[in-house]
């Protein structure tokens, strides 16, 4: 035996009748019921009345079918803030990595290169060839600090591959674009 408020709103619950559980509050802190006609087949609603606090007799007849619902609800919230915190994580490395491949081309050691040399270590397909050689160089790493520069690696590497990809998905519109330019309609001056 229970008291109504161990219920979720939309249980069907019996004590000396056949009631449905209520989402709403009365005013004595306890969930309001909807009195059912045991006769009909479908249950239709005779009154609504406030639930005595100290009641404890309820048994539940059937559960609810929105509680199913809310419970999924409630799963799809958690993976929807799980997923906003991967993305963060992800985004964050991404921009880190970006500070250093930036930082990289303020080295004297970019700077004595050949500017051939630079010219195409600064594109997005060199980008990615610097970065994938200092993770290789990075391997040989086995100080206290390992797990941080993990994370450098993973942020450079996302940042190169995050250039590839925009020069790409540039150059695939910029194609299309000029494919079509001819048959969209002009503006008139």
């Amino acid at each position: 035996m229970a008291k109504i408020m161990d219920f979720e709103p939309g249980d069907i619950i019996k004590c000396n009748t056949i009631s449905e559980v209520l989402p709403e509050i009365g005013s004595n802190g306890v969930y309001k019921r909807k009195i059912l006609d045991p006769g009909q087949t479908n249950l239709k609603i005779n009154t609504i009345h406030e639930s005595a606090p100290d009641n404890d007799g309820w048994v539940l007849v059937k559960k609810s079918e929105n509680f199913k619902k809310e419970t999924k609800m409630f799963n799809n919230a958690k993976e929807q803030i799980n997923m906003n915190k991967e993305i963060a994580i992800q985004e964050s490395e991404k921009q880190l990595g970006k500070i250093i491949l930036d930082q990289v081309e303020e080295l004297d050691l970019f700077k004595d290169l050949p500017g051939f040399v630079q010219d195409f270590l600064k594109k997005p397909f060199g980008k990615w060839i610097t970065v994938n050689s200092l993770i290789f160089l990075s391997n040989f790493y086995t100080g206290p600090m390992k797990e941080e520069l993990d994370y450098v690696k993973r942020g450079l590497l996302r940042a190169s591959y995050s250039e590839l990809g925009d020069t790409y998905i540039n150059n695939f519109f910029n194609k299309i674009l000029a494919n079509i330019k001819d048959k969209l309609p002009k503006k008139e001056s």
